[in-house]
């Protein structure tokens, strides 16, 4: 599954670089293209051998790992840059 995981980058930088609004737009955007090549079958989750469910079961805990690593950092950042300025 290490492909899967090579959005988690990008989404880092977004949260460095842009804040916490354009994070969780992005975690939503990436949200969205992975449910979406999940139940079409394609993406890194269609290698997975079992059936569907087991592969939304990873999908949400994919999900749940770049939400918890994104979301808090930029958060931070963000009170950061307030307390900066």
């Amino acid at each position: 599954y290490p492909l899967l995981f090579l959005c988690l980058p990008p989404l880092m930088a977004f949260a460095f670089f842009a804040g916490a609004a354009t994070s969780a737009l992005a975690l939503l955007v990436t949200a969205v293209v992975a449910v979406t090549a999940t139940l079409t079958g394609h993406g890194p989750l269609a290698l997975v051998q079992g059936d569907l469910s087991l592969r939304l079961a990873l999908l949400q805990i994919f999900l749940a790992t770049a939400t918890l690593v994104t979301l808090p950092v930029a958060a931070v950042l963000s009170q950061r840059r307030r307390l900066t300025d």
